[in-house]
């Protein structure tokens, strides 16, 4: 009977588990009942407002000249004779980097990408054929990017050729991005579709919004039509994406309750007392010729 209460507060946790996941997140948004959907979005935006532009500019430079100071001098003579265009640098750089490294998951490194998903903690540090299973894994990834999203592997090989000291760290960004993309579409595709379009959802959206902030009225109308029409796309994903998540967690709930049936069925017949004799008999007999067939300790 313990067994089958395991089961049964299991199936419990993954309906909690899910419940609480679909429901806390708008509140901690806002402090309203009603699910906003564009969640993400409303993130996003915090994000951007964290920072002035000021801030931004200032990391980006002490950051370039830790990493590249040929480079960072040529972006010092630009802020000095031409403003507008460094700070558009600056702000096309912040945004691409919220979308990189906007997870809620650690760092990863080269060695923690899989095509699959994280690697085991011993996995990871085994040593007999280590590099060979992170090049696999690395040619994997870099394949299916190159089908899905051709701008960004064409980008990775190009920093590959340039700057190969600085490759490692562009790879495991470029995975945080979009690895757990390739994650789902290889064990669910329709699901990966859908994050796939959300990522390119997301990117046009923040194309129309760095334009509008410059463009006339005429120009930011036409943008602002599009952006709606973005939105909404985007609207229909999120719900799609739920759908096939409600999906999955009910097939999960299904195979728990076919294991908290079987578990039960189980028990109830360990009960009879004829077969209690009769698994009593038997493990005599096992005691003394020598053999075992049932855990009896």
């Amino acid at each position: 009977m313990k067994l089958s209460y395991v089961v049964i507060l299991v199936a419990a946790a993954v309906v909690v588990t899910a419940s609480v996941s679909f429901m806390i997140a708008p509140r901690l948004m806002g402090g309203k009942d009603q699910e906003s959907l564009f969640a993400e979005d409303q993130m996003a935006q915090l994000q951007r407002e964290q920072k002035s532009p000021e801030q931004a500019a200032e990391e980006m430079m002490k950051y370039l000249e830790e990493i590249d100071p040929e480079r960072a001098k040529v972006m010092q003579q630009l802020r000095t004779k031409d403003p507008e265009r460094f700070r558009e640098i600056v702000r096309e750089r912040a945004s691409r980097r919220l979308r990189e490294e906007g997870m809620s998951e650690p760092p990863l490194s080269p060695e923690d990408m899989t095509f699959g998903g994280r690697q085991g903690h011993k996995d990871r540090f085994r040593g007999r054929g280590r590099t060979e299973r992170m090049q696999q894994r690395q040619a994997e990834y870099l394949e299916w990017l190159k089908i899905n999203f051709p701008d960004e592997a064409a980008k990775l090989e190009e920093e590959k050729e340039k700057n190969p000291r600085l490759f490692p760290r562009r790879l495991a960004l470029s995975f945080r991005k979009y690895g757990k993309i390739a994650e789902n579409a290889r064990d669910n595709p329709e699901l990966g579709l859908v994050l796939k379009e959300k990522v390119q959802l997301n990117e046009r959206r923040d194309e129309l919004l760095r334009k509008i902030k410059s463009a006339d009225e005429k120009r930011k109308k036409l943008m602002t039509d599009e952006l709606i029409l973005v939105l909404g796309l985007k609207y229909d994903l999120i719900l799609k994406q739920k759908q096939i998540a409600y999906e999955q967690l009910t097939k999960r709930l299904t195979d728990l309750e076919g294991k908290v049936k079987e578990s039960n069925d189980e028990l109830e017949k360990r009960k009879d007392a004829e077969y209690k004799k009769e698994s009593v008999n038997n493990r005599l007999e096992e005691l003394l010729k020598g053999t075992e067939s049932f855990k009896w300790d």
